[in-house]
């Protein structure tokens, strides 16, 4: 699944809907934003209102991912570890285009097993920064992750 901060609610249920029965699932992207509650709109004297009505769980009642999925080789998140590699949105090819990057990621880690190095010695994986991060060194907030030659912005 290719994924990222805007990857979101009806998206992350099939997610851990798949993850429910045992169906395995690589994250190739950056961490999803963590949506597993959901809502019916309620109005009121001509004010519609959206609060938490429900959450969801899959088949084997698990549902606590507030914080996300997150590729499981960025090492510590704030997101619910799974199998993938933490890629950086890439802009400069089409969707579609098996040189994009999470694309070209998706198909090397089916024919390897393993995550691309990525270029470059350092490379914004998160496509959003996380809310409540802290700086490093009073730069952006920096976490490394297991993988030699990346960083992970939160």
């Amino acid at each position: 699944i290719l994924a990222d901060a805007a990857t979101c609610s009806a998206s992350e249920s099939i997610i851990n809907g798949l993850m429910g029965i045992d169906v395995e699932v690589i994250l190739i992207g950056s961490t999803t934003c963590g949506k597993p509650y959901g809502f019916y709109a309620f109005d009121n004297c001509g004010t519609t209102y959206f609060s938490i009505q429900f959450g969801g769980a899959n088949a084997k009642g698990f549902g606590d991912y507030g914080d996300g999925f997150s590729p499981g080789n960025l090492g510590q998140t704030a997101g619910v570890p799974v199998p993938g590699c933490a890629v950086a949105d890439d802009y400069d090819h089409a969707l579609g285009d098996l040189s994009e990057a999470r694309l070209a990621a998706a198909l090397s880690y089916r024919e390897t097993g393993s995550c691309p190095v990525p270029s470059g010695t350092t490379q914004t994986l998160l496509s959003a920064r996380r809310p409540g991060a802290t700086a490093v060194d009073g730069g952006p907030a920096l976490v490394k992750p297991p993988m030699p030659g990346t960083v992970r912005v939160r």
